[in-house]
């Protein structure tokens, strides 16, 4: 719907940069993307997120089919890594949890270790949490119970509801993979400062008339100029410091000398082809699709000034029409080539 928050860090630089472009590409402004490690988020964010989502780092043994590569990176010492990579991780983002808040914790591997003993870990350590009963979804069967894994366990731990975590095997449609719901019943210190957002800034100021000329609705978030570009950020943004941002919001427009032009990234935000002022919408068989995507001019009569271009409704890009011709400004790292 548009609301909230949508924070996604990724450690490795070069995956959170395709991140970056995947969640602009998929029209989400309210969203951020960083590149740092799980203990400068919990540091950071204190307190700040209700659901927070672990796609943890695994041994991966539920890839051994897919991935041979999988299979001959597998050793004992391998999993024991992966766990403690995964008790660091777990413990950041308690601390990023608000009271009432959901943690999923998730992996792709069979280990106990990784999975139903990493949760027992984690509750021993947080009595303030919960596991959440997920006998009724419709995917997957009970995860494994304390008497069937301690054995693989060189510490006792109390006689927690292990089975109410999930696995999804083979036999379930899976690759084997694992999750488990927690709850923070208890309170949590609120450790974040707020974004200082910049209200007065000429090309701030001077989007609100371009937005006005490409959109129908106002516009939700906050102008921000950072560098050469004028970004729309949501309200409610934490201090970013010190975070690894990557992206924050979705990028509204260029400044361009003494002049500012509509960025890629807002018009893939628009609600719908609906709500921009000039919308080219063509069929998948119409020959000027194509054009469009190799990045040439293409006939758009009936329209004017700065265009969304759509596909049944559906908003590829933008150009601005001149005498009805449409100037092209699909984004040349994402054009077809020539044969």
């Amino acid at each position: 719907k548009g609301s909230g928050l949508l924070w996604a860090n990724e450690i490795i630089r070069s995956r959170a940069q395709i991140l970056a472009q995947n969640i602009e590409r998929c029209g989400v402004r309210n969203a951020v993307v960083s590149c740092t490690d799980a203990a400068a988020i919990g540091k950071g964010l204190s307190g700040f997120f209700d659901a927070v989502l672990i796609d943890a780092p695994c041994s991966g043994e539920g890839m051994f089919r897919k991935e041979p590569a999988a299979l001959s990176e597998w050793s004992e010492d391998n999993i024991g890594m992966c766990a403690r990579r995964q008790t660091e991780i777990l413990e950041a983002a308690a601390d990023t949890l608000m009271e009432g808040g959901r943690l999923l914790y998730s992996t792709c591997t069979f280990a106990p270790e990784e999975n139903e003993l990493q949760i027992a870990r984690f509750l021993n350590a947080h009595p303030d949490f919960e596991l959440v009963d997920l006998s009724g979804t419709s995917f997957g069967r009970p995860g494994f119970s304390w008497a069937q894994v301690k054995e693989f366990s060189d510490q006792a731990y109390p006689c927690y509801p292990l089975q109410y975590t999930r696995r999804i095997l083979p036999g379930d449609g899976g690759e084997g993979h694992f999750i488990a719901l927690l709850k923070r019943n208890g309170t949590n210190a609120v450790l974040y400062g707020g974004y200082p957002y910049i209200t007065n800034d000429t090309n701030s100021i001077r989007f609100y008339s371009l937005y006005k000329e490409c959109f129908r609705s106002p516009e939700s978030g906050i102008p921000q100029t950072i560098g050469d570009i004028v970004r729309v950020v949501p309200e409610g943004l934490p201090s970013l410091r010190g975070l690894g941002v990557i992206s924050a919001g979705a990028a509204g427009a260029e400044i361009c000398k003494n002049r500012l032009e509509p960025c890629h990234a807002i018009f893939m935000a628009a609600a719908n082809a609906e709500d921009c002022v000039s919308v080219l919408d063509m069929n998948a068989d119409d020959p000027r699709l194509l054009s469009f995507l190799k990045g040439e001019t293409i006939d758009a009569p009936g329209c004017s000034g700065w265009t969304a271009v759509a596909v049944y409704g559906i908003i590829t890009g933008f150009g601005k029409v001149s005498g009805g011709i449409l100037k092209n400004r699909y984004p040349k790292g994402l054009r077809l080539r020539n044969g």
